[in-house]
C-alpha cells in the first residue's frame, strides 16, 4: 500500500528525506565534476517502465459542471458506499491520505456522483464500462495511517472494455473579438533576435552547454560568456516559445511557505531562502534599468485576497510576518477597505505588498537574450538535446538531431518543460497548467473600476486566480483550476465565467487572446538547484521548480548559476535542501484529478 499525501505532502516529504537509499550530502562536500552535489533521494530505475503518452498536464477535470457551483455543506456521515464492481483483475492498490479530512468531506467523497465524476470509472451504474488502462478508481473509503481518512484507489493496467467518457457540461463560449487568437498576448510585437534562432551549424565543444532557453538558461548563458567561457544554449522549441514567454508577467519576491515556517523547519538555511527571493526581485529590477530592457516594467505593488473567512487570520499573519520578520510594507485591508483597492466585493481581506512589479514578459526575455547574444553566447532553437552522458576522460557529451557537442559541464534549466533527458529530474517536478485570457483594451474608466491603482492581484485559493491591467489596459486573467488536462478554448471559456464572477463591469467585454503554458510544481512547493544523477554515471547542473513565481527565481538562479559553474561561488542555498520525488509519478495523469476534487473542496470550504 502506497500512499499520496493530498495536501502539503509533508509525511511523504519526511519519508523520503529519511530513506536508506537518500544521499545526504548536506553535512559531507562530496566533489563530482568539481562542483558540490545536491543531496538528491536515489531514484530506482525505470529505464524499462512504459512511459505515458503524454507529460504535460493541464486542466481537465469537470470544468464549467455547474454543480461544482454548489455550496459545499456537511453532510451526515453514512457509512461507506459499496465501490461498483471491479469486473476484471486490476494490479495494486494505494491510497490517497486525505489530511485534515472532516465528516462534510467524507459525506461528500462517499457521493456516488463523486467517484463517477473522476473519469476513470468501471461502471457508471447502467452496465456500460469504461477504460481502466492506467487508470485509478476510487473504490471506498477507510480508517488508517492513525485514525485518518483515506481513499483506497485501486490501480489498472489491463483493457477491461471500451472507453466511454462521461459527458461534461462546459461553460458557454464568451464574446470573441474579430481578431481572436488562441496565443499569447505577449508575443504581439516582439521579435526575438535571428541570431538565437537561425539554424547555424553547432560547434563541437564547448565550456558549458545549457538545455532550455527560458529566463534561467538565457540568463546563464549570458552571465557565464560575459565571463569568457565558450557557452551554447540549446532549446528543444523556439526560443522564447515557453513559460518565460507566456506567465502574467508579475514580479513577485514569493515562496510558498512564509519565513517563520522556513526557519522552524530548515533553521538558517530558511533565511537565507527567503533573502534569495528577495536578492531575485532586486536583481530583475537592476537589470531592467542597467541593461536597458524595454519591458514596461513598474513596481506596482501586489495584492492577495482572501476568498474564504477562513482565510482572513492568515492574512493578518502574514502582514505581521512581512513587516515584523522581513521588515516590508505591508497592510492589512479589511473587507471595507478593499473596495479601494479592488473592483469586486467576492473577497473578505486583503494584504497589500509595496515590493511587487509587473512586465511585459516577452519583451524581458528578449531582452536577455539580446544580452546574451551581445556577450558571445550560442543560442539554438528548434535544437532538442535527445541525450546527455558523462565522457571517460571527463567533461559530457550532448546529443541533437544536429549533432553532438563535448562540454566541461552541463546545466539543465527546462523548469516545467523536463522530457526525458534527464529522468530523475522529470520525476522531481510536476508540470501543471496555468492558463491566462486577455480582453479586447478596455475604456480607462472600466479599467480602474477594476484595478484602480494597477496592482498585481492574486487570491489565496489552492486553485488561485492572477489578474492585472496589460501596458494597453486590456485585463488579463489567469489560473488553474484542475490538475488534469485540458485544450486552452475550455479553459478560456471557464476563464471568463470567473473573470465576470469577480468583475461583473467586465460582463460582454470581448476577448482577444487566450493561451496555456506549463508551471513546474515540486512536492515540498520549494525550489530546488544542484547536481542530479544521470543513468550511466556522473550529473549534471539544474535548476527548476520556481512553482509559479518564475519571473525573479528563474532570473536570478540563472545569474547564480552562472557564478557558481564558473567556480567563483558555491551553489545557491536551494541546493542543501532534500529534492523529493513526486510519489505514483507515472499514474499521475489518472490520480489528479482526485487530488484536484480534494483541493476544490479545501477551497470551497476555506481550509
Amino acid at each position: 500500500m502506497l500512499v499520496v499525501l493530498a495536501h502539503d505532502l509533508e509525511e511523504e516529504v519526511e519519508r523520503a528525506a529519511d530513506d536508506d537509499d537518500v544521499v545526504d550530502l548536506r553535512d559531507r562536500r562530496d566533489r563530482v565534476g568539481g562542483s558540490p552535489q545536491v543531496a538528491l533521494d536515489a531514484e530506482p530505475d525505470h529505464r524499462h517502465a512504459p512511459e505515458p503518452e503524454h507529460q504535460g498536464i493541464g486542466h481537465r477535470d469537470d470544468l464549467g459542471d455547474p454543480r461544482l457551483d454548489e455550496p459545499l455543506h456537511p453532510l451526515a456521515h453514512r457509512g461507506l458506499a459499496e465501490p461498483h464492481p471491479l469486473r476484471e483483475p486490476g494490479v495494486g492498490h494505494t491510497a490517497v491520505l486525505l489530511e485534515g479530512l472532516d465528516e462534510g468531506l467524507v459525506g461528500l467523497v462517499q457521493d456516488d456522483r463523486v467517484r463517477r465524476r473522476s473519469g476513470h470509472v468501471l461502471d457508471d451504474g447502467t452496465g456500460r464500462r469504461t477504460r481502466a488502462r492506467d487508470s485509478v478508481v476510487l473504490t471506498r473509503l477507510l480508517r488508517g495511517f492513525h485514525g485518518r481518512w483515506c481513499l483506497e484507489l485501486r490501480i489498472t493496467s489491463s483493457s477491461i472494455g471500451a472507453h466511454r467518457r462521461m459527458p461534461a457540461v462546459v461553460a458557454p463560449t464568451p464574446p470573441l473579438a474579430p481578431g481572436f487568437r488562441l496565443e499569447p498576448l505577449w508575443h504581439s510585437g516582439v521579435e526575438v533576435p535571428v541570431a538565437a534562432n537561425d539554424g547555424r551549424p553547432l560547434p563541437g565543444d564547448a565550456d558549458v552547454v545549457i538545455v532550455g532557453g527560458g529566463y534561467c538558461g538565457v540568463m546563464a548563458g549570458a552571465q557565464l560568456a560575459a565571463r569568457g567561457q565558450a557557452v551554447i544554449v540549446l532549446e528543444a522549441d523556439p526560443i522564447g516559445f515557453g513559460a518565460s514567454t507566456r506567465n502574467g508577467g508579475m514580479v513577485i519576491p514569493e515562496l510558498k511557505h512564509g519565513p517563520e515556517w522556513l526557519s522552524k523547519k530548515h533553521g538558517s538555511l530558511g533565511g537565507e531562502l527567503v533573502d534569495s527571493v528577495f536578492d531575485a526581485f532586486a536583481l530583475v529590477e537592476r537589470l531592467v534599468e542597467e541593461w536597458s530592457i524595454d519591458c514596461d516594467y513598474a513596481r506596482t505593488g501586489g495584492l492577495l485576497l482572501a476568498h474564504h473567512e477562513r482565510h482572513v487570520p492568515g492574512l493578518e499573519d502574514e502582514v505581521r510576518e512581512w513587516r515584523d520578520v522581513l521588515g516590508e510594507e505591508a497592510r492589512f485591508l479589511t473587507r471595507d477597505e478593499l473596495r479601494s483597492e479592488i473592483g469586486t466585493d467576492r473577497y473578505h481581506a486583503g494584504l497589500l505588498v509595496e515590493r511587487t512589479g509587473g512586465l511585459q514578459p516577452a519583451r524581458y526575455h528578449a531582452g536577455l537574450v539580446r544580452r546574451a547574444i551581445a556577450a558571445g553566447a550560442q543560442l539554438h532553437g528548434s535544437t532538442r538535446a535527445t541525450a546527455v552522458e558523462a565522457r571517460r576522460g571527463g567533461g559530457y557529451r550532448v546529443a541533437t538531431p544536429r549533432g553532438s557537442i563535448d562540454a566541461r559541464d552541463v546545466f539543465v534549466a527546462t523548469n516545467a518543460y523536463a522530457d526525458g533527458l534527464v529522468p530523475a529530474l522529470a520525476q522531481r517536478v510536476l508540470p501543471l497548467g496555468s492558463f491566462i485570457i486577455a480582453t479586447t483594451p478596455l475604456p480607462s474608466d472600466l479599467a480602474r473600476s477594476c484595478i484602480p491603482h494597477g496592482r498585481m492581484v492574486y487570491d489565496a485559493k489552492n486553485f488561485l486566480f492572477y489578474w492585472r491591467l496589460s501596458p494597453d489596459g486590456r485585463m488579463v486573467f489567469g489560473g488553474r483550476t484542475s490538475l488534469a488536462s485540458t485544450t486552452v478554448p475550455e479553459a478560456r471559456d471557464v476563464l471568463y465565467r470567473e473573470m465576470v464572477r469577480v468583475h461583473p463591469q467586465l460582463d460582454g467585454v470581448a476577448l482577444e487572446h487566450a493561451w496555456g503554458g506549463n508551471v513546474a510544481i515540486t512536492l515540498d512547493r520549494l525550489p530546488h538547484c544542484g547536481r542530479v544523477r544521470l543513468a550511466g554515471g556522473g550529473d549534471v547542473a539544474f535548476a527548476t521548480g520556481c512553482n509559479g513565481t518564475g519571473v525573479a527565481l528563474a532570473t536570478w538562479f540563472g545569474d547564480r548559476a552562472a557564478a557558481w559553474l564558473a567556480g567563483e561561488e558555491p551553489p545557491p542555498p536551494f541546493a542543501q535542501l532534500r529534492f523529493p520525488t513526486i510519489p505514483l509519478h507515472r499514474w499521475r495523469e489518472q490520480y489528479l484529478p482526485l487530488v484536484s476534487w480534494w483541493f476544490r473542496a479545501k477551497d470551497r470550504l476555506g481550509r
